[in-house]
């Protein structure tokens, strides 16, 4: 984890300093904290392996980034939805399913919300 975190705090501070901005260099920090995800898939005889490692645990280490890929790629169970439709459901199921002062605060920022992602 410490290692993500500083990956995180490098890749964020030299997206700025190039000149990118804030927005992007914000995707660039989570980016930071995901890289190493698909070791999850990676066997542990080949991470925690102290030594050279054989080919086909260097394949295994190899393929890393693309199986995190493939984690992070959510196969939805359902068809994706528009916001107003995913808002309308949030604010119908305001105080079953959702906190009904997160959908007020929600509510209260639709607007900027929606100037933000469109």
């Amino acid at each position: 984890m410490r290692i993500s975190l500083e990956v995180a705090v490098i890749s964020h501070t030299l997206a700025l300093g190039l000149g990118l901005k804030p927005e992007i260099a914000d995707i660039i920090h989570i980016a930071g904290h995901l890289h190493d995800i698909g070791k999850i898939g990676v066997p542990d005889a080949a991470l925690l392996k102290e030594g050279l490692l054989n080919r086909e645990e260097w394949e295994q280490i190899r393929r890393h980034p693309e199986i995190g890929a493939a984690m992070l790629n959510h196969r939805p169970y359902r068809s994706k939805r528009t916001f107003e439709e995913s808002f309308d459901e949030i604010l119908r199921c305001s105080g079953t399913q959702f906190d009904p002062r997160v959908v007020e605060v929600l509510a209260a920022q639709k607007g900027i919300i929606e100037n933000k992602i469109y």
